[in-house]
């Protein structure tokens, strides 16, 4: 429970294609409120940091 909410993470992905593809999953399974998060080691970063550190293209 953070702020109201409950917040779950699921799943560990390398890539961000595959990372849109299980909140799809999820989405579909009756979660509207699903999203894809990035962590650099602890620290939470934005997608599009993970993104440039990693030299993945945006996936839409």
């Amino acid at each position: 429970m953070a702020q109201g909410y409950n917040k779950f993470m699921v799943g560990n992905f390398n890539e961000y294609k595959e990372a849109r593809s299980h909140r799809e999953n999820v989405k579909q399974k009756g979660c509207s409120s699903a999203f894809v998060v990035a962590y650099n080691g602890a620290k939470r970063i934005t997608v599009q940091e993970a993104l440039m550190i990693t030299s993945q293209k945006w996936f839409k």
